[in-house]
């Protein structure tokens, strides 16, 4: 286990972060999605966020690092699978071109490459 000093940056970003995953929420339950994908939307946000933070802190072990090389890769696939649902079944579903669908998912992967990042690093580097 190591610790070594704080990454400001990241820290201010896992804190906004946090903001826009409680909005996706909310976004998830006024869209009347079923509640198992809100349940697991939860799940996946809460482990993209503890990840942020680990990061932040530059926190690194042997356990995290065996459980993020799970975790890490899931988040990029709900991430996907996520816009796809939004694309097909959403409220607003068949009303965005797919120019306009290519330049939302382009910020989306913006805003969460950091996430992305922070996540795959705890999994699979050994030292932070």
């Amino acid at each position: 286990m190591s610790k070594k000093k704080i990454k400001p940056w990241m820290l201010t970003y896992s804190i906004i972060f946090l903001f826009f995953t409680v909005i996706f929420v909310v976004d998830n339950i006024k869209s009347a999605y079923h509640i198992l994908y809100i349940i697991w939307s939860i799940i996946i946000y809460l482990l993209a966020n503890s990840g942020n933070v680990l990061y932040s802190f530059s926190y690194s072990s042997d356990i995290t690092r065996k459980y993020w090389r799970l975790i890490a890769p899931i988040i990029v696939i709900d991430f996907v699978s996520a816009g796809m649902i939004d694309y097909y079944f959403s409220q607003g579903a068949g009303k965005v071109s797919p120019i306009q669908n290519i330049i939302i998912w382009s910020i989306g992967f913006a805003v969460f490459f950091p996430t992305f990042r922070a996540n795959f690093i705890l999994g699979y580097k050994k030292k932070i």
